[in-house]
């Protein structure tokens, strides 16, 4: 534990040291300052993502799952369910299913969810009414879009409306 703190202090205190030379007028090459990021970005991958081995089958997983997200952005207003993102794939649900959450660390519901609530944000933030936006990001239930996007959003659909009108004194 101590090589790893003090190897990730090092780093830290490199580029530290050469923004500060960069602030205080001193030209700092930005090679130094590159080598400093890359080292760290090296360190971490060597030693934080061991679990990640590449193999054929791995290449394939991830090519499926990028597949399956260019579809999901492609068609977020119909009906996505993990039934025809895997007929779409041409395999397996619960294959699939593992491959997908295994690779985004999220499951094929939530990931749709998400980009449905943020397509619906971004519709009401232009002035479409809750239902409106609702309709137009896929979400058939408005009970079940206003649950999701307070879920995931943190907020009710309704508080991100365009207002037109100044505000009330």
């Amino acid at each position: 534990m101590f090589v790893y703190h003090h190897f990730h202090h090092n780093i830290f205190q490199n580029i530290i040291k050469a923004y500060s030379r960069e602030a205080s007028g001193k030209t700092t090459s930005v090679a130094v300052i590159r080598h400093a990021i890359l080292s760290l970005i090296v360190y971490l991958c060597e030693h934080y993502i061991q679990d990640y081995q590449y193999s054929p089958q791995r290449s394939l997983a991830v090519q499926r799952v990028m597949e399956a997200t260019l579809y999901i952005h492609r068609n977020i207003s119909s009906n996505i369910t993990l039934d025809v993102l895997s007929a779409h794939l041409g395999i397996c649900q619960s294959h699939f299913s593992r491959e997908f959450h295994k690779i985004t660390g999220m499951t094929v519901i939530e990931y749709v969810n998400i980009l449905r609530c943020k397509e619906a944000k971004r519709l009401i933030s232009e002035g479409q009414s809750v239902s409106e936006a609702a309709i137009a990001s896929g979400f058939n239930n408005l009970s079940y879009f206003t649950r999701t996007y307070k879920k995931y959003v943190g907020e009710l659909p309704s508080s991100n409306k365009k207002t037109d009108q100044p505000p009330a004194y």
